[in-house]
């Protein structure tokens, strides 16, 4: 399956392009490698997708409702609102693209 990443890495050191990793830091947003785990920038939270941008690139991913239980489950998954909704759901991306790799 060839899907375009949401939010590509784009990385310098390893030139990755797969789609980034976030990492809340204080009240910014850590864009990572999901290679070689470097910092790449501190990413706009303004450009951060939505949360049904993000559900809709799971789905993207998988349709299979037992894998996003379970990802849900290992990501220790909560509901949350605002940014902390959008990055909890960028968790559960991170989680499914991991298990679909």
């Amino acid at each position: 399956m060839n899907i375009q990443p949401l939010i590509p890495a784009n990385c310098r050191k390893c030139e990755c392009v797969d789609e980034s990793r976030f990492e809340m830091k204080g009240p910014h947003l850590k864009q990572i490698c999901p290679k070689c785990e470097s910092y790449l920038s501190f990413y706009p939270k303004s450009k951060f997708p939505s949360t049904q941008e993000i559900k809709n690139k799971i789905w993207e991913h998988t349709t299979d409702l037992d894998l996003i239980k379970f990802a849900k489950e290992v990501s220790e998954f909560k509901e949350k609102d605002g940014l902390n909704e959008q990055f909890e759901y960028w968790r559960l991306y991170e989680k499914i693209i991991e298990f679909e790799g």
